[in-house]
């Protein structure tokens, strides 16, 4: 087994010190929701000024701590999206960077819609997220992680913001067992208000979030700040790492046994991405492969899912999307697999198109694909298959009258890893 490099190292000289005169490259990499791309402002439309954005913040303050580092970065925030989805694309979007410093947010898209499921709640926050540090502990070169809780903008008497916090308090309790440091934007912002409010005394929530958010035509907040409430994300998230470096860029702790005892395969699960393109994949019927130099564009200019026209043909879809246009009897595609299961991170439909899953021509799945209009769906199909290799056949269902589209952009293959085929 190759001796583990610890990336921990090259942050501190020899006393455990912050080494500001290091000349290591220093590989940055940040994985999230929508916070953490950044990619919506109080317009709802793409934050386009890249300084505003708390990850750019953090790069500029990491080059003044290290200004004799050649820094690279890459921000793998996709909108939507929480800590199931971040574990099965860690190795692809992550430490595919041999990153030395890995920034985790998925605060707000890990929170539940009812605080009473608590399966959900164990298997969003603790079991993927302790997949990402299982993943990071297997890496050649182990990064320093760093998690960030971003903020909800609600009042601390509100519902949602009670399940926020309990979601935050269980994610502590498995970050705490690695020692992974984390930085909680909420109680800053909310320290913010109670400083605003003594200057202020007839201050009230509303008033004070109007100053970060966009208010909707309900009355509630945007979960997207505009400009200045990124500007607020910033200020804590680099304030906490100045005050501390030493706590921050320190390295975690290398566990061998699993928080998540009972739980294994969520955590040691390991996937395998195969693009809608790949030679694997024998398709039928009418199907077109959509690319960054072969677009498409809805005539209801549909910015969203245009590839090439936004930021899902970098992240997501790389090597395009594969599309039929109102199905008809016989439309599929299949693919030979010895994976333990499946998923469709992305199976988007206009009105709403299913599916079926055969394995070796007996039917194990059907697939509801959400209807989309503005963007990309992130609901992901994960289908259990038989043991051993097997042909896996998906079924579009055949559509008469409707204007439907039925696309995907990958299969993720996805197989069990115990701990014992790690070592």
């Amino acid at each position: 087994m190759e001796e583990k490099i610890f990336a921990s190292k090259t942050f501190f000289t020899a006393g455990g010190k912050i080494d500001t005169t290091s000349t290591e490259p220093l590989s940055v990499v940040f994985i999230g929701g929508s916070l953490t791309s950044g990619d919506i402002d109080y317009e709802g439309t793409e934050l386009t000024d890249w300084n505003m954005k708390w990850p750019n913040t953090v790069l500029r303050f990491l080059a003044g701590l290290f200004p004799s580092r050649k820094i690279s970065a890459y921000n793998a925030g996709v909108g939507g999206t929480g800590s199931q989805y971040g574990a099965l694309r860690f190795q692809r979007d992550v430490l595919a960077h041999n990153p030395d410093l890995v920034f985790i947010e998925f605060s707000v898209n890990d929170c539940p819609p009812r605080a009473d499921l608590e399966r959900e709640q164990v298997l969003y926050r603790q079991m993927y997220m302790e997949s990402m540090i299982r993943q990071c502990m297997e890496a050649p070169k182990v990064p320093v992680i760093i998690y960030s809780h971003l903020p909800y903008p609600v009042k601390p008497t509100d519902e949602l913001y009670f399940k926020h916090k309990k979601s935050i308090e269980i994610k502590e309790e498995l970050l705490g067992y690695y020692g992974i440091p984390t930085i909680n934007v909420m109680e800053d912002i909310l320290a913010e208000y109670e400083a605003r409010k003594a200057e202020n005394p007839s201050l009230t929530y509303e008033e004070f979030y109007l100053g970060y958010y966009r208010q909707c035509e309900d009355g509630h907040f945007d979960v997207h700040p505009h400009a200045w409430g990124y500007k607020l994300f910033n200020m804590s998230i680099v304030n906490a790492i100045m005050k501390n470096p030493e706590k921050y860029l320190a390295p975690f702790k290398m566990k061998s046994d699993v928080y998540c005892k009972g739980h294994e395969y969520e955590v040691f699960e390991r996937s395998n991405y195969i693009p809608a393109c790949s030679d694997r994949f024998t398709y039928n019927g009418d199907w077109t492969l959509y690319t960054k130099e072969n677009p498409f564009v809805t005539e209801e200019g549909d910015r969203n899912i245009s590839i090439g026209a936004g930021r899902y043909n970098s992240i997501d879809f790389p090597l395009g999307i594969m599309q039929t246009y109102m199905p008809k009897e016989g439309t599929s595609f299949e693919f030979d697999t010895e994976a333990d299961r499946f998923c469709m991170p992305h199976p988007s439909a206009r009105w709403g198109l299913e599916a079926n899953v055969y394995a070796d021509g007996a039917l194990v799945r059907k697939i509801g694909c959400r209807s989309i209009y503005h963007s990309m769906n992130y609901t992901s199909s994960t289908i259990e298959l038989p043991k051993g290799k097997k042909h896996i056949k998906i079924v579009i269902d055949p559509v008469a009258e409707e204007q439907v589209i039925f696309r995907f952009g990958y299969i993720v293959e996805m197989f069990d890893k115990r701990p014992e085929e790690l070592k």
